[in-house]
This record gives C-alpha cells, structure tokens and sequence, in this order.
C-alpha cells in the first residue's frame, strides 16, 4: 500500500496538471505527457490484474481444501473478480469526476458485494486520504497551498475519528454516519454548482459549451 501511494504521488507529480506544473517540465497535453499517462494507466492496470489473480487462486485453494470462510467475505471466483475490476473502473471515473464525494460510489460498491461496514468504513477513509493527500501535495509542490486550513481542518478530522472510535462502535452507526457525510458533501457540491452556474447566467457571465482538456 505505501509502495503504491508513493507511485501515485510521483505520478502526479511528474504529469502535472491544469494549473499546476510537472516538476519535469512536462507540457500540458504534450506526447510526453499522454505517453506517460498511457504507460503508467497500463502498469496501473497491470498490478490490478496481478492482485486480483492472486486473490482468485487464493479463494480457489480455499474452496477446495473445504475451509470454511467468512460469511462476509467475497467469493474471489474469476467471474467476480473480473466483474469487480470493470466496476471499480468505473467507479474510479466516477470519483475523478466529483473528487472525494464520490466515494460515496465506492461505499455503494463495497457494501454491494457484502462486506461488513467497519471493512467499508475503512476502504473509504484510506481512498480519501490518498485522494485527499495527492492533491495537497501537488499543491503545496506548487506553492499554492493554505497549511493554515489544512491544518485546521485535518487536526479537527482526527480528533473526530478518535472520538468515534472510543465512543461508537456499531457497525450500522458507522454505515449511516458514513452515508450521510458523503450525502451532505455530494449535495453540498450539487447544491453550490447551480448557484453559480445560475448567477453567472443570469449576469450572462457564462457561456454554455464544452471546453477542451488542454
């Protein structure tokens, strides 16, 4: 897991983006920068296939010894594993469209398939810290971060799941609580977009077209 977020931090460092520049001086929309996209979207996808063949063979060696598994546990056949890559894929476009909101998708997704809400709860955190921190450091590398309300608000989240994690353990607690902080952020996102999108219209400040990546 740290081997992989340290390879997606140099990867967005490297690339760069709308705003924010590679520390190798790779240009916005360059054949460089698409060549290292495809490349590193295809190891990516490599290291996908990879795990998910090692959690197949794993299951199968289980199910032919007789062990007895976990009722919550997913059945790793190659069936669902291929359907599981192909949704998270898609979830995954999902979650670039609409940032950490949208792992409210990948807690969909999880509780889909029956894992148990504290496993839910924790794949969801680990997702936002990566999506999360990634995006603060390519900031930051860029010099255009507030440490001030980063500050601020990551000392509040911390004392918040500290707190929680004393006090409420339910699993059915920690599901709708999750639920409803991603709901709220979904609406809030939703909510903020119209309203600017509608005074901007009205100011006729906004004209309504698709703007090219680059």
């Amino acid at each position: 897991m740290v081997c992989l977020y340290l390879l997606l931090l140099a990867f967005v460092l490297v690339r760069g983006g709308k705003g924010i520049p590679s520390v190798l001086g790779l240009s916005l929309c360059s054949e460089q920068y698409w060549v290292f996209t495809l490349v590193f979207s295809l190891f990516c996808g490599g290291i996908t296939g990879w795990l998910g063949f090692l959690q197949v063979r794993e299951y199968m060696q289980y199910r032919q010894l007789g062990y007895q598994l976990e009722a919550d546990r997913l059945a790793w056949t190659p069936w669902n594993g291929t359907k599981l890559a192909v949704t998270a894929l898609l979830t995954a476009l999902g979650m670039g469209l609409l940032g950490v909101p949208g792992v409210s998708l990948v807690t969909s997704l999880l509780r889909a398939y029956g894992l148990r809400a504290e496993g839910v709860t924790a794949t969801s955190t680990v997702l936002c810290f990566f999506i999360s921190s990634l995006s603060f450091l390519q900031f930051a590398v860029a010099g255009q971060a507030h440490y001030e309300y980063g500050a601020f608000l990551g000392l509040a989240g911390v004392l918040g799941s500290l707190l929680g994690m004393q006090r409420y353990v339910r699993s059915s607690l920690l599901l709708y609580l999750l639920g409803l902080m991603f709901a709220l952020a979904a609406s809030g996102m939703a909510t903020f977009g119209t309203v600017k999108v509608v005074s901007q219209w009205t100011n006729q400040l906004l004209p309504f077209h698709f703007n090219s990546y680059c």
